[in-house]
């Protein structure tokens, strides 16, 4: 996502006490309905497997690339690419990443099960797995509303998102402060990892997903935007999952974080939990701020989530513990070791693959 905002002017805005309401869509941006719209013009059954790049059992996820066939015309904005690779540029494909995580059950239709409508696809066969004593095992064929898959689309796609979503073995970095200085911030700025995005800027200025934005606290300096993540579909308040993205500009992660960052650390947990609580009704004890290091975009954000949701252990940072720890130490994050993990083929990795443990 290219050029942000400049977020931090010399001009301070005083900050409301109150949330402001979601920001209508500007008139020369696509509505909500436009959008979706757009997103009908993808014609899955036009989606051409190239390669499974991750799935995962637990989390019933899967990550594919593929290809869109554009005979008949997704999109000019997604069949941009058309002609590259020296094929007819009517049959050319552009390279899209998709990925499906299997649905929670539906209560509703669950209920509605008590009341005679079957679960189960009666037209199928019902497998035998194992018999033990009282435990039995079947693989049970579902009525086609209770396999449904949310659907997230990248489309056009780089390699380097491809690389993003692709099952790796991945390593615990331990990073000293001058492992940081040395190694890190060089991996990642030539990288460009730390260039501006685009994505970042449409969030700040109300320009893209205003139909999912919670909060907007336009102070420059300890103000963001709270948005419901793309992960969460809104239905089961325990998958809650909305992302902050700060408005100040010039921090990229944890690492920057000190005495003078306390206001807009403390801001982000009084008004976006308060904001949290007042549109879904979650307890502030139920929620949970973090920051990941290293974060998955270097544009300081937070998420939040619901505390019974998975915790990643070695990423996630909780806001309450880092406010705490630059209170009793001001350069705390200048100072300390760290922790993260690096999958193989990131720069990062390159850059620590010398202190690995690699057999």
């Amino acid at each position: 996502m290219a050029s942000t905002q400049e977020a931090a002017s010399n001009k301070s805005s005083e900050v409301s006490d109150e949330p402001t309401p979601a920001k209508q869509p500007r008139l020369d941006q696509p509505t909500a309905s436009q959008e979706s719209t757009a997103m009908q013009q993808h014609d899955f059954t036009k989606f051409r497997l190239l390669e499974i790049l991750d799935n995962s059992q637990r989390a019933k996820y899967v990550a594919l690339l593929g290809k869109f066939d554009t005979t008949d015309g997704i999109s000019s904005s997604s069949s941009s690419q058309d002609g590259k690779n020296g094929e007819d540029s009517k049959s050319n494909s552009t390279s899209a990443i998709l990925l499906l995580e299997k649905e929670a059950f539906p209560v509703e239709q669950l209920q509605q099960s008590q009341l005679g409508l079957s679960l189960f696809d009666q037209h199928q066969t019902v497998e035998t797995v194992m018999h033990n004593d009282i435990w039995h095992k079947y693989r049970l064929p579902l009525e086609s509303s209770f396999c449904l898959a949310k659907a997230t689309l990248v489309h056009p796609a780089t390699d380097r998102l491809a690389a993003k979503y692709r099952q790796r073995p991945c390593h615990l970095v331990v990073e000293s402060p001058e492992d940081y200085r040395k190694r890190t911030e060089p991996a990642l700025q030539s990288a460009g990892a730390k260039h501006s995005l685009a994505w970042v800027g449409n969030l700040l200025d109300g320009s893209a997903e205003a139909d999912r934005l919670v909060f907007d606290d336009p102070d420059p300096a300890v103000g963001f935007v709270l948005h419901a993540d793309l992960k969460w579909d809104g239905r089961r308040i325990d998958d809650l999952y909305c992302l902050a993205v700060c408005r100040v500009d010039g921090l990229h992660s944890l690492r920057q974080l000190g005495a003078q960052h306390l206001p807009l650390l403390e801001n982000l947990m009084d008004k976006g939990r308060k904001a949290l609580r007042d549109r879904y009704g979650v307890p502030l004890s139920q929620q949970r701020v973090f920051l990941h290091y290293q974060p998955s975009f270097y544009h300081l954000h937070a998420h939040f989530t619901h505390v019974s949701a998975d915790w990643p252990a070695e990423r996630a940072h909780l806001v309450t513990e880092i406010i705490n720890n630059i209170r009793l130490m001001p350069d705390y994050y200048e100072k300390a070791t760290l922790t993260f993990p690096v999958k193989e083929g990131e720069p990062l990795y390159d850059a620590y693959k010398d202190q690995l443990d690699l057999l």
